[in-house]
């Protein structure tokens, strides 16, 4: 059994809406002089009753990998700040031409991006202050906010 597994967003097959988990696999490729690690999740889709779902179409514990590097900043929550991340929180106001709300989501981009924090030392310097498993549970859910289980980094 792994160390965590967390239940992240649903997802749609053949019009019918079913559960998944993310399981922490481990850390892979740490490198601390290069402030950076990949960490390794398997995704499990489950059926009603919580057990792993037997379609023909799926493969059950699919690789995900999250980079973590510090060429990527998060806030002090550890939310990753890029353009997905900057449009869910600043939405686009009625009326506002799209040239112009795109101009701004680049503004408050660089604002926050230049106050970020760099990813790898966040969570390096969380594994010395916050129990491992709520790290990789916090991890999880950031990811899974951000959608980042459907799409690579």
């Amino acid at each position: 059994m792994p160390i965590l597994c967390k239940n992240i967003s649903n997802i749609e097959i053949d019009g019918k809406i079913f559960q998944r988990r993310a399981d922490f696999e481990g850390i892979q490729a740490l490198s601390i002089s290069l402030n950076q690690a990949n960490i390794v999740w398997k995704i499990y889709i489950l059926n009603s009753q919580g057990e792993l779902l037997n379609h023909p179409d799926i493969l059950q514990g699919r690789i995900h990998v999250s980079k973590i590097s510090n060429e990527f900043r998060v806030t002090t929550e550890g939310v990753t700040i890029n353009e997905d991340y900057i449009r869910s929180i600043t939405p686009q106001e009625e009326g506002e031409l799209e040239i112009d709300y795109n101009y701004r989501i680049r503004s408050v981009y660089e604002t926050m991006y230049a106050n970020g924090l760099p990813e790898f030392d966040f969570y390096w310097g969380m594994l010395f202050s916050v129990p491992l498993p709520q790290v990789i549970s916090q991890s999880i859910d950031i990811i899974d906010s951000l959608g980042g289980y459907d799409k690579g980094r």
